[in-house]
């Protein structure tokens, strides 16, 4: 997100306007009052680059949950070979094998959560290493202006 601000700022000087998103500002803003509102934009754009993940756990959980060996044993003698599913039994099935997926997402929501609590709450702290922080280190490195003067000759 750091550098994706720096190079639309620095697309915007190079084009004769002033930087629409200063970072610094933005930084000293967060750091004194992180939960004012203006701020909540960023939360949310960072909770929202999660989305992949979690869906990604959510299908493992329920596959995870699919797995399970006792439920598809239990509900195989409710499933004859060959014929058709008794009229009377097909919505509790049905619910079954929904409770069981939903079950599984829930699970791999509850691991991204454990793992976004355990990483940014305890182990980044840990180790010394705190978000905001990060976010200033990296754009203090400025990798937009760097990776530009690769491509721009010196006269």
């Amino acid at each position: 997100m750091v550098v994706g601000v720096q190079a639309f700022d620095d697309l915007a000087a190079h084009g004769g306007g002033a930087p629409p998103l200063p970072l610094e500002p933005l930084f000293e803003g967060m750091e004194k009052t992180p939960t004012a509102p203006e701020y909540w934009w960023v939360y949310a754009l960072l909770i929202s680059s999660m989305i992949p993940s979690f869906i990604n756990l959510m299908i493992g959980g329920a596959s995870l949950a699919r797995g399970v060996p006792l439920p598809p044993k239990a509900l195989l003698q409710f499933l004859p070979a060959g014929k058709a599913v008794a009229s009377f039994n097909r919505e509790w099935i049905a619910l079954v094998l929904t409770v069981q997926i939903f079950i599984g997402a829930c699970l791999g929501l509850a691991a991204q959560a454990l793992a976004v609590w355990a990483v940014i709450g305890h182990v980044m702290p840990w180790v010394g290493l705190e978000l905001l922080q990060m976010a200033r280190d990296l754009a203090a490195f400025d990798l937009p202006r760097q990776a530009a003067q690769l491509f721009v000759t010196s006269p």
